[in-house]
């Protein structure tokens, strides 16, 4: 049995560095999945870089195709991808021209370069890249894309980096994400592939198109070459928990309830012989209970703003109250996490 603790999206900016570095000094994860593009980048690599080196933590790249600014000159100049070299926000990306056949072609090759320099500023910085994954889950949603990080994986200088489990608990959490973006509308045509019915067309009911999205990826799966991955993700955390200017005793109700739910389902997990992995997306608590909760809307929604596009008041709160559900978690169980568990996979 293998369990992974993940905190995804170190590198953003401080706020969720610092509280992310907190966890690991806890011993609350033994895994991050690092940005390479995030504000402050030559700090957040020195912060982290003494836990690798002490091996307490399996340090993964966490690629981004929406949001700040590609790092490969072929995705900088890329218009579907990206506006003026940065890329286009979550909700506003356009599928159907990334994925139009008559652009396909030089669309994977940008997006094959993005993964590659990604991966390699993480690299040529001392980072031991053990694991890939992507922002808001963003490779599992198409073959094409799947293909393409794959493709780059099976490469001498990568092929030793696992990926996140294409298996997502509870269901839900499966298509939680393209739905929210709509990428449902997004991608015409016909999607060809094993189901009851021979094809499933653009128009059809919005989860049937997106279980045979999941269902191509897992076709790839079978005829090529997939990196190594744990055997599920579990994606509980994903919902959303919280919003500005609750009380802190309501954020800690909301964190004890989520607590619970770590217990029940890792202790349900160890009864089992597989690798799972669960996905954890924390704040600083000090900045949270602090400076964070005095500042007025706006303010704070401009201070987040100015740092990484797209980063709400909310969104920062939800990861407050993960980092108070982590935090008890510990509190209840004696449980002691294997300080490099993607080796295991």
């Amino acid at each position: 049995m293998t369990l992974i603790f993940t905190a995804d999206d170190y590198g953003a900016y401080a706020e969720i560095d610092d509280g992310i570095l907190a966890a690991l000094d806890g011993g609350w994860l033994n895994s991050v999945a690092m940005l390479a593009n995030g504000h402050d980048m030559k700090s957040s690599v020195k912060k982290i870089l003494p836990f690798q080196q002490e091996k307490r933590v399996d340090v993964g790249c966490h690629f981004t195709m929406n949001s700040g600014k590609a790092l490969s000159s072929l995705m900088q100049k890329n218009r579907d991808f990206t506006h003026k070299g940065h890329f286009r926000p979550y909700f506003n990306m356009n599928i159907s021209s990334m994925l139009d056949k008559d652009r396909k072609a030089e669309n994977m090759a940008a997006l094959k370069a993005e993964i590659m320099a990604q991966i390699d500023f993480l690299m040529d910085r001392e980072m031991e890249v053990k694991h890939l994954s992507s922002h808001f889950n963003t490779l599992h949603f198409y073959d094409d894309f799947f293909a393409a990080q794959c493709e780059v994986l099976a490469m001498p200088q990568y092929e030793h980096i696992k990926i996140r489990s294409i298996n997502i608990k509870p269901k839900f959490s499966k298509y939680l994400l393209p739905a929210l973006a709509g990428f449902s509308t997004l991608f015409s045509g016909e999607i060809d592939v094993e189901t009851d019915v021979s094809s499933i067309h653009s128009h059809s009911k919005s989860e049937n198109y997106l279980v045979a999205l999941n269902k191509r990826i897992l076709n790839y799966a079978k005829t090529n070459r997939v990196p190594k991955m744990p055997k599920e993700l579990d994606g509980f955390h994903y919902q959303s928990v919280g919003s500005l200017g609750i009380s802190r005793s309501t954020k800690r109700r909301k964190a004890i309830n989520k607590s619970e739910k770590i217990v029940d389902k890792v202790f349900q997990a160890m009864g089992q012989d597989d690798n799972i992995e669960y996905v954890f997306h924390l704040a600083d608590p000090i900045f949270m209970s602090g400076e964070g909760h005095d500042m007025s809307r706006r303010d704070f929604k401009n201070y987040l703003n100015n740092k990484y596009a797209g980063v709400t008041p909310k969104y920062m709160d939800n990861r407050h109250v993960e980092f108070q559900s982590l935090e008890n978690f510990y509190k209840i169980a004696d449980f002691e996490l294997n300080p490099q568990p993607w080796s295991q996979i």
